[in-house]
């Protein structure tokens, strides 16, 4: 494989496996009756995989935007090396007022048709 050459499959999961991700929940605003839930859902970018803090993590950059006259609770349940048919297992509790999802690389990088992605992504966008 080409990207062996310069970062060999066993060094890039022994990096994964040791680097930061963001999961749970997190404030971001200033204190205020209005708080509204971002609900973070998806892959290794959703839960900001090899990102040292929260506020450069793409959910929490979409929460700091959000949040700049309310109380946002960002709640990342994305996964690292999450497929698409995996999304239902990161189902929404219910309460989100926003959502963001990160989905696809893995599928690419599996072989998944481009056709499972599509459904997976709108069953768990209907839902």
């Amino acid at each position: 494989m080409f990207l062996d050459a310069f970062w060999p499959i066993s060094r890039a999961r022994k990096w994964s496996e040791a680097a930061p991700r963001w999961e749970g929940e997190y404030c971001f605003g200033p204190e205020s009756p209005e708080r509204v839930v971002l609900g973070v859902f998806g892959d290794s970018v959703g839960c900001g995989l090899g990102v040292t803090k929260i506020e450069r993590t793409f959910a929490g950059g979409v929460a700091l935007r959000l949040a700049r006259e309310r109380r946002v609770l960002c709640r990342i349940n994305a996964v690292s090396g999450a497929r698409s048919r995996e999304l239902a297992e990161q189902g929404p509790a219910g309460d989100e007022r926003f959502a963001v999802v990160s989905i696809g690389t893995n599928d690419i990088i599996h072989g998944e048709k481009p056709s499972a992605l599509e459904g997976a992504l709108s069953s768990f966008l209907e839902s």
